[in-house]
């Protein structure tokens, strides 16, 4: 009986870490669609339907995390999980403004960048929690 309750455990742990990672995945690359429409100069149209698609994604980033939070106590997978949430939504500030950003190329750059950063902070998740998930239960 502990064991299969410990196996349960342990499939609702992976379907958190599993979810809140595509969840984050994602946001990522709506978000960099987003930002990528509005380089190219998209219409307003489609910048606004991606700008309805990226609040979706991020709604979708709340369940998982909720639910790792409340099954996952370890502090380096819960930092880890921080982290990606913290540079996946950080990328909305990397999104250039028609007003603000006349140097496309380096707009372009910081977009990047900031895709890039959410990028290993996801696959350093990915890697905390299996490592997490490796171990025996308790």
């Amino acid at each position: 009986m502990r064991a299969a309750h410990a196996e349960a455990i342990r499939r609702d742990r992976l379907q958190a870490v599993t979810a809140l990672a595509c969840a984050a995945s994602d946001h990522r690359t709506t978000m960099w669609r987003r930002g990528d429409a509005v380089l190219k100069q998209a219409g307003p149209e489609r910048i606004e339907a991606l700008r309805d698609e990226s609040h979706m994604t991020r709604s979708a980033v709340t369940r998982p995390l909720v639910a790792l939070r409340v099954l996952i106590e370890d502090p380096a997978v819960r930092a880890a999980a921080d982290r990606m949430i913290t540079l996946t939504y950080a990328i909305r500030q990397a999104i250039p403004t028609a007003t603000a950003d006349t140097d496309r190329e380096a707009a372009k750059e910081r977009l990047t960048e900031a895709r890039e950063a959410a990028k290993v902070a996801h696959d350093d998740f990915v890697n905390t929690a299996a490592r997490y998930l490796r171990r025996p239960a308790r």
